[in-house]
């Protein structure tokens, strides 16, 4: 009953820990603290200009289409591959809880990516 409440709560994140078979409760504030002190990280990662996923979409759209055109895969396939959404990938973090300080190992989500559902 307790756990379907903070389920339901916005402040709250419950995921599995990085190692382990144990579920965490953490803070979002004290998540998006962290994945934000991570990402300003110059020397790991780079700040881009662009958005590189508006160019990949494209890509990936236009090579489905010329599948389509030599008939190597049907109309079906053809609308399950395309991709219409051009945001940004999506992150979260799970903790760390064998590390001081447990810092958050970044996991990007994949299936809202233009390459995603490519073989």
């Amino acid at each position: 009953m307790a756990f379907q409440r903070m389920k339901k709560d916005p402040s709250i994140i419950i995921t599995h820990a990085d190692k382990g078979d144990i579920t965490t409760v953490s803070d979002r504030k004290w998540c998006d603290i962290k994945i934000n002190k991570m990402l300003d990280d110059r020397e790991i990662y780079k700040h881009l200009k662009t958005n590189p996923t508006v160019s990949t979409t494209k890509d990936v759209n236009k090579l489905i289409n010329n599948f389509l055109e030599t008939k190597m895969i049907t109309k079906q396939a053809c609308f399950k591959l395309k991709y219409l959404d051009s945001t940004t990938r999506r992150r979260y973090g799970l903790s760390k809880l064998y590390k001081v300080n447990i810092p958050l190992r970044p996991i990007p989500f994949f299936t809202d990516s233009p390459t995603y559902g490519l073989p």
